[in-house]
């Protein structure tokens, strides 16, 4: 993994496992003696529903009238919840329009539905997405 021009590096971590984990980030070894790291901890859970957003902040330039595509995936005690329909609640802050009121996951889990910007202003926030 690489650094942006800031310096700012970042990654996703999916817990395989209930219960604490560790996670440790180290630099090049090559570049400082000793190696630098840092160490943060993970809590794996898991219940009969899960929902997660793949993707949960997407950046968008302002002024752009752009389809944002978003896709969630659900977890049944951490195996992939297949044939769920789910249907999506409206925009909470900001505005949007989705390209339907309802998605279906597919055999993994996964779900997905468009965001369509129109000179795109301020912040937009989806509320959440509802099993039905």
């Amino acid at each position: 993994m690489h650094s942006d021009e800031s310096g700012v590096a970042s990654t996703q971590v999916t817990a395989t496992a209930t219960g604490v984990s560790s996670i440790t980030a180290m630099l090049a070894p090559a570049s400082y003696t000793p190696p630098q790291s840092k160490q943060a901890t993970l809590v794996g859970t898991e219940s009969s529903l899960d929902l997660g957003a793949v993707e949960p902040t997407k950046w968008v330039g302002q002024g752009a009238t752009i389809d944002v595509p978003v896709t969630v995936r659900v977890l049944n005690m951490g195996g992939a919840a297949a044939g769920q329909r789910h249907d999506q609640l409206p925009v909470s802050k900001g505005v949007a329009t989705l390209s339907s009121v309802e998605a279906m996951t597919d055999t993994t889990g996964y779900a997905s539905t468009t965001v369509h910007l129109i000179n795109h202003a301020a912040d937009v926030q989806g509320d959440r997405v509802r099993r039905s």
